[in-house]
């Protein structure tokens, strides 16, 4: 999981010389999740991730980042949540959304063909984990977290994008390029086919439109 700005004066613009000292505009990076699948935001520089290496939900918090192009990764906090597993398929993404009011993170868990809910103020401090490619404030375990299926009964194959937008929930199929709609719940609102030949990550727009990811190029938009 590697931090960006937003700020287009500074993303891809400075630090940009390969033989410089400073490693390009990045704002911090930390190195315990090969083949992050997907990623949401938490607070502040805390993000919940997709471990599609080590199958596990794993939440990072940059804290203070360091900078654009340098490298001092050393105040992260990484914590591992081993038993909400995850199951990456190589080349689909699997998109999490968290809701901030209720906590509960939202997991398009490819691999298993699920959703999976993890509640985020769940879960206790089990043991410190061995640092690997790099020092970091925290490296732990976490136990005891409240896991659990959502929308049991709705039949999913290979779930990608995931959206929420008020009381409901949006996901994308990417192997039958479906749109289905669920309340929080777990009931089926809705299931729709779409034009998309790949379909992956998706989102409500302010005006209430949804947007489609299709990995074969194109994006997509939907009226009500």
């Amino acid at each position: 999981p590697t931090l960006w700005p937003g700020d287009l004066d500074i993303f891809a613009a400075v630090n940009q010389n390969p033989w410089g000292d400073k490693l390009g505009s990045h704002l911090d990076m930390n190195h315990q999740s090969p083949n992050c699948m997907g990623i949401a935001h938490d607070s502040g520089n805390a993000y919940w991730v997709f471990d599609g290496h080590n199958g596990h939900v794993v939440y990072y918090d940059f804290q203070q980042d360091h900078g654009p192009g340098n490298d001092d990764h050393s105040d992260g906090i990484v914590r591992r949540y081993t038993e909400a597993t995850v199951s990456r398929v190589a080349g689909i993404p699997s998109h999490m959304v968290l809701d901030k009011d209720s906590g509960l993170l939202y997991i398009a868990d490819t691999g298993n063909s699920r959703i999976m809910v993890l509640d985020t103020n769940s879960g206790s401090f089990e043991r410190r984990l061995p640092l690997v490619n790099e020092p970091l404030a925290e490296f732990s375990e976490y136990t005891n977290a409240k896991v659990r299926e959502f929308a049991e009964n709705s039949p999913l194959r290979r779930p990608s994008g995931i959206a929420l937008s008020g009381n409901t929930l949006f996901v994308t199929d990417n192997s039958t390029n479906e749109i289905i709609a669920y309340d929080l719940d777990g009931n089926e609102l809705d299931r729709i086919s779409s034009p998309a030949e790949e379909l992956a990550g998706i989102t409500v727009g302010p005006s209430g439109n949804i947007w489609l990811a299709d990995m074969a190029g194109k994006i997509w938009k939907l009226i009500p």
